[in-house]
């Protein structure tokens, strides 16, 4: 990328809770008048990580506290913010897609959370035994994105069952 005197550039990506976030952003030529710095912002909008240096910016294995989408943003942190120049931002297989995070169980509760839908719109978790079944045998289950972004449905499959497949569907 390449950050002007004044500018921003930024990225969102889903997490799911849990999810390691590692990212590093480096000045591509050494000794530019850009001063690295990198801010992670949560799905609520709370900063959760900033940091800055003189070529290079970074934090590894930060865990993320709650599922949804979050936000980061590099610019220059030099006095001023009159700091220029290209930089590589490196990240950990980040991604922003709509996706289900891996299932929690807890006693006899089984919990399926998807992430990455468009806030307070209707979604459908399709779930079946048989992954070879044909769609219009799976059974559906319908729930809404809240305001992160974030669907859950709670004892979705009987843990007595050798094993249960997901498909999250979007109008």
């Amino acid at each position: 990328g390449m950050i002007d005197v004044g500018d921003i550039d930024s990225w969102s990506f889903t997490v799911c809770a849990g999810d390691i976030i590692s990212m590093d952003v480096r000045e591509l030529v050494p000794n530019s008048p850009l001063t690295p710095w990198l801010r992670l912002y949560g799905r609520d909008g709370l900063l959760l990580r900033t940091v800055f240096g003189a070529a290079t910016a970074l934090f590894t294995n930060y865990s993320a506290p709650a599922s949804g989408t979050y936000l980061v943003v590099v610019s220059d942190g030099s006095s001023g913010v009159g700091g220029s120049g290209t930089y590589r931002l490196t990240v950990n297989g980040l991604s922003d897609e709509l996706k289900l995070c891996l299932p929690i169980i807890s006693g006899t509760n089984v919990n399926v959370v998807g992430i990455g839908g468009v806030p307070s719109t209707p979604c459908t978790l399709l779930a079946t035994t048989n992954v070879a079944a044909s769609l219009g045998l799976w059974t559906p289950l319908t729930n809404q994105f809240d305001q992160f972004g974030v669907m859950s449905i709670t004892n979705v499959f009987n843990r007595s069952e050798p094993q249960r497949y997901f498909l999250l569907r979007t109008p």
